[in-house]
């Protein structure tokens, strides 16, 4: 088994990291040509998810949508419960199937990451919170633009998410449909109870649907809790931006529902109408907050991120929300997709957090502040 293991390792076309530096840069000169800003900012930033440039449908309330699926290898037992031998082996497999099917792809050993690494993996939604800690035999595949990511080992032997800006119902049901289609059925299942998968919440069609909305209108009016109930009787659930047992903060909540037993696109067809009125609820809601009360916020949170020496997760979201709305009624020049991009780019750090947490943040944010004129 080692020298299989062995083989399909070398065979698996992992893009080099210099390859994917270049196309990485590429992306990014073709997504973010109108600004400069974004080239001192980016040196600071390990994890940058360019797909976040591109246009996208109801972005203004729901910033991004993820389809992701869960799979498990035949005859070898779930990570929790594996051998080092055996996960090496599901590692070596799991590699070499998404390079196969996906083309290259940067792999990144998460025994080989740093602290502050995992937290932008993390911050960014490419890796869950199992993956804040450097695990041996776990890896982390993704794309040059970061929309696609492939978790090696983490709950599951696969992990597969692709992300896509705002939401988009036909989307949504066309890449669930690729890479369903792309990843094949080489993999465990049962004819009674579907896709097998380490948790019993994901078995049966093994998909998830995600939404990241910012909700301060309805958040402000109370109004939220209605939607997010409507959401629950079909099955979905409202949680915080990371994850299970986190927080929701300043409007932005995370919006999961899964496939069971049905397929992924009979889901997105249940919360559709759901999801688009939440949007245009959210839209009337805002039109009730006062421009003045806007920017009095937004002033107020960008005198905190100047003058404070380190800055909370939570006063990022304050300040990333408050730009976003002064944004959309063009109190601030900016668009709001640059603070779209900021937010998936603040590393989440688990706690208790290391003493330079709160410093990185407070670098990071200032920095693009300024080189977005927004602060001296």
């Amino acid at each position: 088994m080692a020298r299989a293991t062995l083989r399909a390792v070398r065979r698996c076309p992992v893009m080099p990291e210099a390859d994917f530096t270049l196309q990485y840069l590429a992306i990014e000169r073709r997504l973010f040509t109108q600004t400069s800003a974004w080239v001192e900012f980016r040196r600071m930033t390990l994890v940058s998810p360019l797909w976040l440039g591109e246009e996208g449908a109801l972005s203004d309330v729901v910033l991004s949508t993820r389809v992701r699926i869960a799979r498990n290898l035949l005859d070898l037992p779930f990570p929790h419960s594996a051998t080092p031998e055996q996960l090496r082996s599901s590692r070596a497999i799991v590699t070499e199937r998404l390079c196969d099917r996906f083309g290259p792809l940067k792999e990144t050993p998460l025994e080989a990451t740093s602290l502050d690494e995992r937290a932008d993996f993390v911050g960014a939604r490419i890796a869950g919170t199992a993956f804040w800690h450097p695990l041996p035999e776990r890896s982390i595949l993704t794309s040059a633009d970061l929309s696609l990511a492939g978790l090696a080992n983490e709950e599951d032997h696969l992990r597969l998410q692709k992300a896509f800006r705002g939401w988009s119902a036909q989307r949504a049901i066309s890449h669930w449909e690729h890479l369903s289609e792309r990843i094949g059925t080489d993999w465990a299942h049962s004819r009674k109870l579907g896709y097998l998968t380490a948790s019993p919440i994901n078995l049966g069609g093994g998909a998830r649907l995600g939404l990241m909305a910012h909700l301060p209108g309805l958040h402000r009016s109370g109004g939220s809790s209605r939607w997010i109930q409507a959401l629950q009787t079909l099955g979905a659930t409202a949680r915080g931006l990371y994850g299970e047992g986190s927080a929701t903060v300043q409007g932005f909540v995370q919006i999961s529902a899964l496939s069971g037993r049905s397929e992924l696109s009979e889901t997105v067809a249940q919360i559709r109408a759901i999801v688009d009125s939440i949007a245009l609820a959210e839209r009337e809601a805002r039109q009730t907050i006062a421009s003045s009360d806007i920017k009095g916020e937004l002033e107020e949170a960008l005198v905190v991120a100047v003058h404070s020496e380190t800055l909370s997760l939570g006063a990022c979201l304050k300040l990333i929300g408050a730009c976003r709305m002064a944004s959309m009624r063009e109190i601030v020049p900016a668009y709001y997709g640059e603070f779209d991009r900021l937010l998936f780019e603040l590393p989440a750090y688990p706690p208790p957090e290391p003493a330079h947490a709160g410093a990185v943040r407070k670098s990071r944010i200032v920095s693009r502040l300024r080189a977005m004129q927004l602060v001296g």
